[in-house]
């Protein structure tokens, strides 16, 4: 790299810009990014790590979801059919 002011650095904060806000990466971007040991990268960012906690954490959502759709459905059910038998009897 080039002293302040030269074109070098200047080519390289538009890479690292490049990276960091389009997903594009040079071969020395790339490397920098992959340092992390587990993938963490610069800035912790690695998309595979996040996708797939953000995929999870979705999936929890819509099962806890459904779960509790289901119980309040069985609630209705079970409360219309204790109410008719409550008729019923009278």
């Amino acid at each position: 790299m080039g002293g302040e002011g030269s074109e070098s650095l200047r080519q390289v904060h538009i890479n690292m810009a490049k990276g960091i806000y389009c997903g594009e990466s040079s071969g020395m971007m790339q490397m920098m990014m992959n340092m992390g040991g587990s993938g963490g990268g610069m800035m912790n960012n690695y998309p595979g790590y996040y996708d797939s906690y953000k995929n999870s954490f979705n999936v929890t959502i819509v099962l806890v979801n459904t779960l509790l759709l289901v119980l309040i459905v069985a609630v209705i059910v079970w409360l219309v059919k204790s109410l008719m038998a409550n008729q019923k009897g009278k």
